[in-house]
Formats: C-alpha cells, sequence, structure tokens
C-alpha cells in the first residue's frame, strides 16, 4: 500500500470519545470532478473546510490527510443506525479520487478498487470494524439523498467478499 503524507490538511479537529471508545465505522466517498491536483490542493485548504483521512487515486496511490485518531471533516450532517450522530467523530473517511462523469460510465480504475480494497481491508483489522460499518456516504448523509456517493458502479460486493 503506498500511502503518502505530503498532503496533510489543516481541516481536522479531535475526536469527542464515542460510547465505545474507538473508532466505528469506515465512509466511503467519491472526491467529485477535478484533477487529482486540484482536489488535494482543495481538500488541504481551510477555506474549504473538508477533508478525509484517506484519498485514493485512480492510479492506486493513497494520500493520508488526517491522522486517524483526529476527526477529519467528510460526512456533515448524517446518521448512524438510524440516529442523528457526529459520524465524522465515529468514523474515518476514503476517497476515491473521480475524475467526474466517466464514473458513472466505465467504473473506477481497476488499480484504485484495489488499492481502496487493501486500505479497507487494513483499517478493518486495525480498528475492528465490522463489514456492516463500512458504508458509502449517501448511506448516512441527512437528509436521504442529499449525496450520492460513491457512485452506482461502486463494487460493493468485492469490498464485502474481502471482509467476510
Amino acid at each position: 500500500m503506498n500511502i503518502m503524507t505530503t498532503h496533510e490538511s489543516p481541516n481536522f479537529g479531535r475526536r469527542a470519545s464515542d460510547i465505545r471508545g474507538r473508532i466505528c465505522g469506515l465512509i466511503l466517498h467519491d472526491t467529485g470532478p477535478g484533477r487529482l491536483e486540484g482536489v488535494l490542493s482543495w481538500l488541504c485548504d481551510p477555506k474549504s473546510q473538508v477533508s478525509y483521512h484517506y484519498v485514493v487515486s485512480r492510479s492506486g496511490s493513497i494520500y493520508q490527510l488526517v491522522p486517524d485518531e483526529a476527526r477529519a471533516w467528510h460526512a456533515g450532517r448524517a446518521i448512524w443506525h438510524g440516529l442523528p450522530a457526529d459520524v465524522n467523530g465515529l468514523s474515518i473517511g476514503v476517497a476515491l479520487h473521480s475524475s467526474g462523469a466517466d464514473e458513472e460510465l466505465f467504473g473506477y480504475m481497476e488499480a484504485q478498487i484495489s488499492a481502496c480494497i487493501k486500505l479497507v481491508k487494513s483499517l478493518v483489522e486495525t480498528y475492528q470494524i465490522p463489514v456492516y460499518d463500512v458504508c458509502g456516504h449517501r448511506d448516512v448523509a441527512w437528509p436521504r439523498g442529499r449525496k450520492v456517493d460513491p457512485c452506482d458502479l461502486f463494487p460493493w460486493a468485492r469490498i464485502v467478499k474481502e471482509h467476510t
């Protein structure tokens, strides 16, 4: 797994201790359109007020922007298991770099998905996250329908297969 820490984002805070006292989930996102360099620059700009713990590039490179022990700003208003919650404080955010509408037409790059699977596997094992707590931004965003990432072509079956 190729993790580069050269793109550290200032957009994070402290995690409040949750009732279980640990990271409970993993939220997968798409970055939205734009060149990787521009996306990383935006995520590292204090004006954006958004960040992820990790960004997986289309080539399979993984960039760590926020330390796991910190609270990245990736989920916004959200619910967790049907209840309003500070999902940012309970989870790790992983974003797949999206160059735009081509994901809807062609899917993700194989190197990107392979790297994502390895990263998810590592995080699930490290934090003992149950597979049902690995979900998409669309699954936690409130109100429902506010976010639609990752896109419909995201290979959830491959993610689940690797962790069951």
